[in-house]
């Protein structure tokens, strides 16, 4: 057979580029070890499937057949795919950039997303508003002591609401009064703080998948020889497509799934303030001669407990009517709540890559 002097010119000059397009890369190792598994940040190396005898895609031998020494058979796209690339897979700052035989950056993606929790700032509670004050119970007694069983004894309503005791002939000279507290259920605090700060998240692995190799000629059924792909370049070739899609079937089975971008859901819980207590009610203790609260008898301001005071007004009549009025109320406190990591990062925007290798 005649030997076609130019065409073997071609040949070797492809030859030389493509044993000489990473030889002054950095010696950085395979990169990481690449499996079949589609979960995200997995990786997509191994035995190849699908195609054992080469004819339709890189075999893993490193020499295809029908190509050049230094080339292998890329099985043609099937529609709705991108490429073939070659692709590093690393740490992002140790990625090399395209160059040599695979020069043009066609995409990037990432898989093993990390993002920290929200950091939230603490709860806090205002002072208390709207606050209620309970309605003390009275004690009146016959003697100025306060001492035995009280001789009469009612309950006071709200905030200046009289409260009718009724008629009775019996002279009262001791009375002894509850503290008056806050009514509970009543009053409500303003939350404040719970506000987030979110940390950048990170990516385990990068991926920078490389194209606009050299094409030596026609293989397979429909496919091209490329170069092969070596250090620093992981082996194999992809196609790629953005999507979470299944790889089509033929050469390219190796499938996983990287991502262009993420959603970030990452804050903290609303603040909120428990029901409020403690409050210091401010209030005035009213008895009266008659039954509409009208006709004063004896008032007492902010009664303590344990005090038996003199109600004694000589005439040996029994007060008809009471009443609480409250003119203040001070301090109190809601618990704070709320103000929680919650909700997460999580990948967005994929790109399926299926690869020879």
């Amino acid at each position: 057979m005649a030997f076609d002097l130019a065409r073997g010119l071609v040949v070797f000059a492809l030859v030389g580029s493509a044993s000489a397009c990473f030889e002054d890369a950095p010696d950085q190792g395979s990169g990481p070890a690449e499996g079949s598994g589609s979960a995200e940040g997995g990786t997509m190396g191994g035995p190849t499937t699908g195609d054992p005898d080469g004819s339709s895609g890189i075999d893993g031998t490193g020499v295809d057949a029908e190509c050049p020494a230094g080339f292998s058979c890329a099985a043609s796209i099937p529609g709705g795919w991108q490429g073939p690339v070659a692709r590093f897979i690393g740490p992002d700052p140790a990625l090399p950039a395209c160059g040599g035989d695979y020069p043009y950056l066609e995409t990037e993606a990432r898989s093993g997303l990390q993002a920290a929790p929200a950091e939230c700032t603490s709860c806090a509670c205002g002072e208390p508003s709207g606050v209620e004050c309970d309605g003390p119970l009275l004690r009146m007694y016959t003697n100025l002591t306060c001492s035995g069983a009280p001789s009469l004894q009612f309950e006071l309503g709200a905030h200046d609401e009289c409260t009718v005791f009724g008629e009775f002939g019996i002279a009262i000279d001791g009375m002894d009064v509850d503290p008056v507290v806050q009514l509970p259920g009543t009053g409500a605090c303003s939350p404040s703080g719970g506000d987030a700060t979110l940390s950048d998240p990170s990516w385990t692995n990068h991926l920078r998948a490389c194209g606009g190799a050299p094409d030596a000629g026609a293989c397979g059924d429909g496919g091209s020889c490329l170069p092969t792909p070596g250090n620093p370049l992981a082996p194999g070739v992809c196609i790629w497509s953005e999507g979470d899609l299944p790889c089509p079937p033929g050469a390219y089975a190796l499938r996983n799934v990287f991502y262009d971008g993420y959603d970030d859901a990452r804050g903290c819980s609303a603040c909120e303030c428990g029901d409020s207590s403690g409050a210091d009610c401010q209030a005035i203790v009213e008895v009266h001669y008659n039954s509409s609260c009208s006709n004063l008898r004896a008032s007492i301001d902010d009664p303590m407990a344990g005090t038996c005071y003199n109600v004694d007004d000589g005439g040996g009549y029994a007060p008809r009517s009471g009443r609480m009025i409250v003119y203040g109320t001070e301090g109190g406190a809601c618990p704070p709540e709320g103000g929680q990591p919650m909700g997460v990062a999580s990948p967005a925007q994929p790109v399926t890559f299926c690869c020879t290798q």
